[in-house]
């Protein structure tokens, strides 16, 4: 198989929900402890952040064999 490497979220939203290339894996507050990381293959991805509260966040990221990517932000909230 292909080699894994992990993305770690940091935002204080932690019950949002988190997709990995469309598909729902957790929510943030299963992927941002010092041992927390959602395990996904070497290469690239899309990183969906979602809360109905707040905007969506979405970026791309490169994962390496073996490496942990971390993204922290903020959620923006949405406006009534």
């Amino acid at each position: 198989g292909q080699p894994y490497g992990g993305v770690r979220i940091a935002l204080p939203q932690r019950e949002a929900e988190v997709l990995v290339d469309g598909y729902f894996v957790g929510t943030v507050d299963d992927f941002d402890g010092v041992f927390q990381q959602a395990n996904v293959e070497s290469g690239p991805h899309r990183i969906e952040v979602r809360h109905q509260d707040f905007e969506t966040i979405t970026f791309d990221v490169n994962v390496e064999p073996g490496r942990t990517v971390t993204y922290r932000a903020s959620m923006r909230p949405l406006r009534p």
